[in-house]
């Protein structure tokens, strides 16, 4: 009987231990994105926020729209202070597509980031996008 005990406990303690992990608490991290667009068909990638180095009222967007995890195609954005959604506005991403407008709006517990953002390329190409971040 002590012995059931126990490992009923182990396997309560780990299970629980296993939940906190999953539970986010802000938006920094990895996050899968869930992508669809007038141009390109259902894609998903992953995505890495990180807070500004330099100011911590934004956030560094890696791999936003697929565009790369380096610093050049890095996406800055802010959090809106009266609705606490993430903004981008009229943002160049380095020699590829500039950013008309974005707006994420994230979960009151942090499980997703709803995106709905519209594009233009270099070409001068719109493209209207959401997407999903989890």
């Amino acid at each position: 009987m002590k012995k059931i005990l126990i490992i009923l406990t182990a396997l309560t303690l780990i299970t629980s231990a296993c939940k906190e992990d999953d539970e986010r608490t802000s938006i920094t991290g990895s996050w899968n994105c869930e992508e669809q667009s007038d141009i390109n068909s259902l894609r998903t990638y992953q995505v890495n926020i990180l807070q500004d180095p330099v100011n911590n009222e934004f956030y560094r967007i890696y791999n936003f729209h697929k565009l790369g995890q380096d610093e050049a195609h890095s996406v800055l954005c802010r959090k809106d202070a009266k609705t606490g959604n993430l903004i981008i506005e009229n943002y160049k991403v380095e020699n590829s597509v500039s950013i008309l407008q974005a707006t994420g709006i994230i979960a009151d517990d942090f499980s997703d980031i709803k995106w709905t953002y519209e594009l233009i390329s270099t070409n001068g190409i719109k493209n209207t996008v959401k997407a999903r971040y989890y």
